[in-house]
């Protein structure tokens, strides 16, 4: 149940999907629009040895231009 309007107690959330063109065969989340109309992008890059989009990790998370999570993974060589 979604409501617009979250007097019954439920909020809308809408997401988009992509289907991962590289890498393992994976549908991931592009966006996702909060009630209150902000958009999170989420975004999937291969750059600096990092390998995110081939592995479908999030590399980044954006609401409208502003970076607001970056990914920080520990690798042990």
């Amino acid at each position: 149940m979604t409501s617009t309007d979250a007097s019954d107690g439920y909020y809308d959330v809408d997401y988009t999907w992509e289907k991962a063109v590289a890498g393992r065969n994976t549908i991931r989340k592009t966006t996702m629009v909060l009630p209150e109309g902000s958009t999170l992008t989420y975004e999937y890059l291969s750059t600096s040895s990092l390998h995110d989009a081939d592995a479908s990790r999030v590399t980044r998370v954006k609401v409208a231009t502003t970076a607001v999570a970056d990914s920080c993974v520990l690798r042990i060589f």
